[in-house]
């Protein structure tokens, strides 16, 4: 009587050189996926921007001491009051250690064209735009109208002095200014520590880099996946 012989049943085992390929393999697959995203973004006309600074607290983060908040950005985007903007500042008359010609994140506040305003209340800023009180949620209730002297006097507003030293933008009766066409004013969300508008006065809408579409928080996955990678 013949008895049947079985294979024996067990894991198929690859030689090691073979996982370590297949490995290595799927990781190149993995690298050149986030290549190829990262220059389809970049050529769709955005980038990315960490947050470097206090000044937009309590909505965006800085990191100063530590990873903050990453910001996603728009290139071309249509710049529009209260939008979020990275400012190129290479190319300003400042010199201020504050600015240090570097890029900066603001929101805008007025345009070419807008009469802006600004009050101080009881230590508080009342910002009024073409006679309209600005309600801004995006800040917190406490904040106090530092470099409210600057605005109206417009001392350090380099960019806006004659060979003698006067100011080539006058206010007007009401105490408002008047934002010339291709221009805006921007000031920090954080206002006692945010160096912006009020110091150094209007600036061309050509510095806008892009305009913020998305903050990735500190923390969430996104944010700790592009501090990893990049």
């Amino acid at each position: 009587m013949n008895q049947k012989l079985e294979e024996p049943q067990g894991q198929v085992c690859f030689p090691r050189y073979k996982r370590y390929f297949n490995i290595a393999n799927t990781l190149t697959v993995i690298v050149l996926l986030i290549v190829l995203g990262t220059g389809v973004y970049w050529l769709s006309g955005h980038f990315i921007k960490p947050i470097d600074g206090p000044s937009m607290q309590p909505g965006i983060n800085n990191n100063e001491n530590a990873t903050g908040d990453i910001a996603l950005v728009a290139r071309y985007a249509d710049v529009k009051r209260g939008d979020i903007v990275i400012i190129d500042m290479t190319e300003s008359k400042h010199t201020a250690n504050e600015v240090n010609k570097k890029s900066l994140i603001k929101r805008v506040i007025a345009l070419g064209g807008d009469k802006l305003r600004i009050v101080e209340n009881n230590g508080i800023a009342e910002i009024y735009v073409n006679g309209k009180l600005i309600e801004e949620d995006y800040i917190s209730t406490d904040h106090w109208c530092s470099y409210y002297d600057d605005f109206n006097s417009q001392s350090g507003w380099v960019d806006w002095k004659d060979a003698w030293g006067r100011s080539t933008l006058p206010q007007n009766p009401d105490g408002s200014i008047t934002i010339p066409d291709g221009y805006f004013f921007f000031m920090g969300d954080n206002r006692t520590q945010s160096y912006d508008g009020r110091c150094m006065g209007p600036m061309p809408l050509s510095y806008v880099m892009g305009v913020v579409e998305t903050i990735l928080p500190v923390g969430s996955f996104w944010n700790n996946f592009i501090m990893f990678m990049f």
